[in-house]
């Protein structure tokens, strides 16, 4: 019941102008935010947002925040964003900027605030993406592998076990 009170209110007041501070619930913006921690979107202007900004949006999802990877303007159309989760991998999402709700401005960790989209924040975001990129090919070449060792066994079995 709460959720359901809680977009509309969240929507409500940024389109009102005012900031909105909340849980983030979720693992996808891991490890810029993590799951839980408080976080605060201000409004924001379409023309303001830059690479690297964590926003706000109306997702099929439901609210999503999500740091943008590119900003697309065309003379004839609304600008787009493509975001991605910092935990996304690979994945991104094109998002129209009247999808936009605000940009997440602040991020409080224990008792530190810091800005999302800050230098540091991106560089960790990046860090954490290569990280976990290169942790996903081990595994599939783990995998890769395992799946031979059992055909070897099985030859190697053949070959020393026959006689009681």
């Amino acid at each position: 019941m709460a959720e359901a009170l809680f977009t509309p209110l969240c929507v409500r007041m940024l389109e009102d102008g005012q900031a909105v501070r909340f849980r983030a619930p979720g693992s996808s913006m891991h490890p810029t935010i993590r799951d839980g921690e408080w976080m605060t979107v201000e409004p924001t202007q379409v023309v303001s947002v830059r690479r690297g900004d964590v926003l706000l949006y109306r997702s099929v999802r439901g609210l999503t925040a999500h740091r943008v990877v590119r900003v697309v303007t065309e003379a004839s159309n609304p600008a787009r964003f493509v975001l991605r989760g910092d935990n996304a991998g690979t994945l991104e999402e094109i998002v129209d900027s009247r999808q936009m709700l605000g940009r997440v401005a602040r991020v409080e960790r224990g008792r530190r605030p810091f800005d999302p989209a800050s230098l540091r924040a991106r560089l960790a975001s990046g860090a954490w993406r290569t990280v976990s990129a290169v942790k996903r090919m081990v595994h599939e070449l783990a995998k890769g592998s395992r799946l031979l060792l059992p055909a070897k066994r099985r030859q190697h079995s053949a070959g020393q076990g026959g006689s009681s």
